[in-house]
């Protein structure tokens, strides 16, 4: 008869079982193995070791000592409580919530979610009630500078470290967009389709800001300016100007109705920055409605799903540049746990940028181009 602890039992999983022999090589938590030495105490092929190894890295529970190919039982840490707030409806935000909940799950974190509705009565509520359920780190998301002090101010009081995402909070660890570095991305691809496909003529180059972003939008415009006022052969300087702030594609299309309507230049070509995704896709809407698709081209900011389909379907929007949302969770979660084990990280952290159009969109999102010409 086969005993309950037996490794013949039908209810042995013989998996686990590796995985704690790989832990069990280590006698305490500060000798060093090599992978060749787990093997022979695991007995396991060094293959097979490697593998094991490498995902308990990943996972945490194994760590690499500093400058060597050898191993350390990782220090026994609690589950983490993380408060998340994001941002609201919009598309950059649930996709960035969609990864954080994602990559929480994978490290095992504690995650507590909020959702401040671009709100900043509902913001500053959330950040109350989720500092009141003893979390080890916030991480805010949202645009209203003058919030962000108090915001700051409440994480100083309850001794909580925060990180902030896109929008800088006093105090808080930063990760999201190069601002000036979006801005100048932006105003290049313009200057560059210009000289390309209308070599001469005149162009105007509409600017659509988002509403509430404060020193990040200041810090967008500078980057943008400075690459429109550069001199490039065969390309007349734009002449620039500014809309009215938006957040949404419907406010997107009306700021540029009105822009459209004041329009003297008929013969001009019309180049766009728009700072969002939905406003570059409302502002094609409000082009196609007066017969300007042919004389403009558009870039958003965000390189959002909903960005990405609308320019591998062709028109104005030519452009977005790029913030990789999907991959925020994962690299924001990780920042946390380096300031909860007592790590010193970079105050500041950029997220990846690049210009993506039709034609380099499959470098980028290679198994995701075919769904996103389907719809």
């Amino acid at each position: 008869m086969v005993d309950d602890f037996s490794d013949k039992h039908r209810y042995f999983i013989e998996a686990a079982a590796k995985t704690l022999d790989v832990l069990e090589s280590f006698t305490d938590n500060t000798e060093q193995l090599s992978v060749t030495e787990i093997a022979r105490r695991a007995k396991l092929p060094y293959t097979s070791a490697f593998r094991f190894v490498h995902t308990l890295a990943k996972r945490g529970y194994l760590t690499r000592a500093p400058g060597r190919r050898r191993y350390v039982l990782a220090p026994s840490r609690k589950r983490l409580r993380i408060g998340y707030a994001a941002l609201g409806k919009v598309a950059f935000s649930g996709e960035v919530t969609r990864s954080v909940a994602e990559a929480a799950r994978q490290l095992g974190i504690a995650l507590f979610a909020a959702d401040n509705e671009d709100n900043p009565s509902k913001a500053l509520a959330n950040a109350e009630q989720l500092l009141s359920e003893g979390i080890d780190v916030l991480i805010e998301h949202q645009r209203n500078e003058g919030l962000s002090h108090l915001i700051a101010a409440k994480c100083h009081s309850a001794s909580v470290p925060a990180i902030a995402i896109n929008f800088p909070q006093p105090g808080a660890y930063y990760f999201g967009a190069d601002s000036h570095k979006t801005g100048w991305l932006a105003g290049e691809y313009l200057l560059r389709f210009a000289r390309k496909h209308w070599r001469g003529k005149p162009a105007t180059c509409l600017i659509l800001p988002s509403r509430g972003l404060g020193s990040t939008q200041k810090t967008r415009k500078a980057g943008l300016l400075e690459a429109l006022h550069r001199r490039m052969r065969g390309c007349t300087q734009p002449e620039i100007v500014f809309s009215a702030p938006g957040v949404t594609a419907q406010e997107g299309a009306t700021l540029t109705r009105r822009f459209l309507q004041k329009m003297t230049k008929r013969s001009s070509c019309l180049l766009v920055a728009a700072f969002s995704d939905p406003l570059g896709i409302g502002c094609v809407r409000a082009l196609r409605e007066a017969g300007w698709e042919d004389r403009s081209v558009v870039i958003g900011q965000g390189g959002t799903e909903e960005g990405r389909r609308n320019i591998l379907r062709g028109g104005p929007l030519k452009a977005t540049v790029a913030y990789f949302p999907e991959s925020y969770g994962m690299r924001v979660l990780k920042l946390a746990i380096k300031i909860c084990e007592g790590e010193h990280p970079p105050l500041v952290t950029h997220t990846d940028h690049v210009v993506l159009t039709a034609d380099n969109m499959s470098e980028f999102y290679p198994q995701k181009e075919e769904a996103l010409h389907r719809d």
